[in-house]
This record gives C-alpha cells, structure tokens and sequence, in this order.
C-alpha cells in the first residue's frame, strides 16, 4: 500500500506454471513527476526505449499485474508542465509468455487541445503506456504469447507501442480502453 517513487526492475524470469508475478497490492501505485527512459532528455521521436516505471530485459514467464487498483502515473509531465520528456510505464523487452493486466497508467505526458504543435518529431510523441521492443537491438528474438488486458491507458502518445520481430505470435490486447 502506497506509493513506489523508484522505478521497479523485473530481474528473474518465472518457468511454465510457475510464473514470477509483480503484484500491486490494494492502494500500491507508482508516481513519480516523470520517468526517465533511454529516450528522454533528447529531441526527437524514437527507439530505444530501455526504462520505464516497470522495466525488464530479455526476461520470460512473467506477470505484471494492477491488483484491484494499482496504477502508474506521471505528476509533472506534459505541454505547460515542468517536463516534457517522453516517458514509459512499462517496458518489456522480447516478452515471450508475459502478461500485463489489471493497470491503470495514465498522464504519462498531458497534452492540452490546439495549445502545441503536433508534428512527427514533437516531444512526447515517443511516450507510451506500455512499450514492447520484440528485441531492441537484435530482431531475431520474438514476442510470443504477450497480452495486455483489462488495462486503462490514457494520455500518452500510444496506448501500447508495439515493435515486434517477424517471427512474433500469440499477441493480444484486450479488454483495454486506449484515450
């Protein structure tokens, strides 16, 4: 219960039926002003994307789960804020077997209507609820059996930014609202 202020790092894959779960308990959430990714702090829209709140590598057999209300939020980022980095809620490299559910991630760069310029290299662009790189630098790695459901995601550039190999299956979102 309680806020986490420090991003948080998946460090051990979990085995078939045997799953490594991060679980927020009741009242738990994740605020922080903004939070640093490999993309913040530079111009320009892009990869790579290596933090986020929640972050892991070439991990499998996991699951990040919201609970009954956990979420993960931006306090001071956006258009009129004191930041206007790009920002991730969730990072997750080559996710084979991994499941993002029952998560709130919102504000992770605020924007107000008509109030600044919209164009493909604008700051914030790049933010994201929940971004998956198939394998960040080596395509051969793909996503398998990765699903993100019963999730709100709200004011970010993408719901779930997606960059998979060509090998990738087994991909789902669902149950999601995406605004």
């Amino acid at each position: 219960e309680g806020a986490i202020t420090s991003p948080i790092t998946i460090a051990a894959s979990g085995t078939p039926g045997n799953l490594t779960t991060l679980l927020f308990d009741a009242g738990a959430y994740m605020t922080a002003p903004y939070w640093v990714n490999g993309a913040s702090g530079y111009t320009g829209w892009g990869w790579p994307y290596r933090q986020g709140a929640i972050m892991s590598g070439n991990l499998s057999y996991f699951v990040i789960d919201g609970g009954t209300n956990g979420y993960i939020e931006c306090t001071d980022n956006g258009y009129g804020k004191t930041t206007q980095w790009d920002c991730v809620g969730i990072y997750v490299q080559s996710p084979q077997y991994v499941t993002v559910q029952n998560l709130l991630i919102k504000n992770l760069y605020t924007r107000t209507a008509h109030d600044e310029p919209t164009n493909s290299n604008g700051t914030g662009l790049g933010s994201g609820s929940v971004a998956i790189n198939a394998a960040c630098y080596d395509y051969s790695t793909p996503m398998i059996n990765f699903r993100v459901t019963n999730c709100v995601l709200h004011d970010a550039a993408s719901g779930v930014l997606l960059q998979p190999s060509g090998n990738s299956l087994g991909v789902q979102i669902d149950h999601c609202t995406m605004y």
